[in-house]
């Protein structure tokens, strides 16, 4: 993180840089508030449900998902450092205004892998798994049909 900063000053000037080329054309990217990127999500399937099965119920989905394992996670007594981590980093996914990509962004939280471990229902563990499989192997067939997936 820290070259990529240094790559912004001296390229740009700004430690920050990026913000500004992230805010403009064509990608809109600024921060906000976590609850208004779900609903901004949330009005966005319901407003192209075209793409809602590609993209957004996907990451509404993924969010709330996650939500409960940290939760579970806390609950089951896994380390707080993991809990807080895999927090922020839900947290840190979700504030960007224009989500995209937010269930691969997800795949980088290792703690919400942890929170999974931890719970002691085996046939729980073993459908998060499934379930993780299946979706993994649906997306891999949309992406090859060239579906618009996220």
């Amino acid at each position: 993180m820290g070259v990529y900063l240094l790559i912004n000053k001296i390229v740009c000037g700004d430690f920050l840089a990026f913000q500004y080329y992230e805010s403009i054309s064509p990608w809109w990217q600024t921060t906000q508030w976590l609850g208004r990127t779900v609903a901004q999500q949330w009005e966005m399937a319901l407003a192209y449900p075209g793409l809602a099965k590609w993209i957004y119920w996907p990451q509404l989905a993924i969010y709330f998902i996650a939500a409960a394992l940290l939760f579970a996670g806390w609950r089951r007594r896994l380390d707080t450092a993991y809990v807080l981590h895999g927090t922020a980093y839900l947290g840190m996914c979700y504030t960007a205004s224009w989500l995209i990509s937010g269930g691969r962004y997800m795949l980088g939280c290792i703690p919400v892998y942890l929170c999974v471990g931890s719970l002691d229902k085996k046939w729980l563990r073993y459908g998060f798994l499934a379930g993780e499989a299946a979706f993994m192997l649906l997306c891999s067939c949309w992406f090859m049909q060239g579906q618009a997936i996220m």
